[in-house]
């Protein structure tokens, strides 16, 4: 069932790229849509609006495909199988969750004691046991310390020696929760995936930064020439363009780098590896950052604005020609 329903679009809405093609940015954040249809079921999801009924149960939803998802659990159909033990499910997110429990994975980690749990429910209930102890009161064996550090230092009593060793590289962990973390990354096991261009990430922390490139959050400025950043710690980085120094040399070609990140994807040139692969399309990508702004490719995602006008593009790379094409229009306007 379809509920009727009216999204008021103005005139200032739509508007014509670079390449001719008519656009619809929204009013409310920096998306950008290649139909007016996409735009409308975007702004539902501004006001909250949900038009989808399921005549089952009632239940409500932004957009028809995620009310056809559901209606798979009324009619029993569980498409997704676990290779393992057989399970079905109704959606492949519900299966990856599953399959924590034969890799034992342990994603979510308690920020005080480091003890790592399948699912965020039982973290939350885990955390909640560290805020009942308002005293830096040990859950384990009921302790009682000065600070909260002189309790941190006391839990790591109760998870024996560093005797979790990784079998691949040999590295030791405190809990076996934290190897089998440490494990997913050499097995490529990505629990998190994002929901607006289907990135998946190791930890739930790397999702959660990653979201903010779709929201537009700029929040570190370059102090020197004024460049915007999602995060601190890339602002960071960036800051050592501006220093002469080139510290990081590559033991191949000799050719010298300013920040270690660099020299680590130039080496990735000196031979054939591609280790970041599209989970959508299979393309490969010898740079992460590259896998980064194919991803927008399958989304409506523009995260890239021209400061002398309002055209937005899903590659920096096109800005970049945009803006170049661009300048000499520019300097004759001025």
């Amino acid at each position: 069932e379809r509920l009727d329903v009216t999204v008021a679009i103005d005139d200032e809405a739509c508007f014509v790229d670079e390449e001719g093609k008519k656009r619809w940015r929204c009013n409310q954040c920096p998306k950008v849509y290649s139909s007016k249809h996409n735009l409308m079921t975007h702004l539902l999801g501004h006001s909250g609006i949900k038009p989808h009924a399921c005549q089952e149960c009632g239940k409500l939803f932004k957009q028809l495909s995620h009310l056809n998802t559901h209606m798979l659990v009324h009619g029993g159909v569980k498409p997704h199988r676990c290779q393992e033990c057989d399970k079905t499910f109704t959606q492949s997110s519900h299966l990856k969750r599953h399959m924590m429990q034969h890799t034992e994975s342990r994603p979510h980690t308690c920020g005080i004691c480091g003890r790592g749990f399948a699912y965020p429910s039982e973290l939350k209930s885990h955390e909640a046991k560290h805020a009942e102890s308002k005293d830096n009161i040990c859950v384990e064996c009921g302790a009682e310390f000065l600070s909260l550090a002189m309790l941190k230092r006391h839990l790591a009593t109760h998870r024996g020696p560093n005797s979790y060793q990784c079998t691949e590289c040999d590295k030791t962990f405190m809990y076996p929760s934290q190897l089998n973390n440490h494990l997913m990354k050499h097995r490529d096991i990505r629990p998190h995936i994002c929901s607006e261009c289907g990135m998946e990430f190791f930890q739930i922390h790397h999702l959660k930064q990653h979201a903010l490139t779709h929201r537009g959050v700029k929040d570190h400025k370059c102090p020197i020439c004024g460049r915007e950043f999602t995060l601190h710690a890339n602002m960071k980085r960036h800051l050592q363009i501006h220093s002469n120094s080139r510290d990081f040399s590559c033991s191949v070609c000799g050719r010298a780098f300013n920040q270690r990140q660099t020299l680590k994807a130039h080496m990735v040139t000196h031979s054939e590896v591609k280790p970041y692969k599209c989970k959508i399309c299979g393309k490969e990508f010898t740079r992460f950052h590259n896998l980064s702004g194919h991803m927008h490719l399958h989304s409506d995602s523009k995260p890239f604005k021209c400061t002398h006008c309002n055209s937005k593009f899903t590659l920096k790379g096109n800005l970049m020609r945009h803006m170049k094409v661009g300048k000499q229009r520019w300097h004759k306007s001025i």
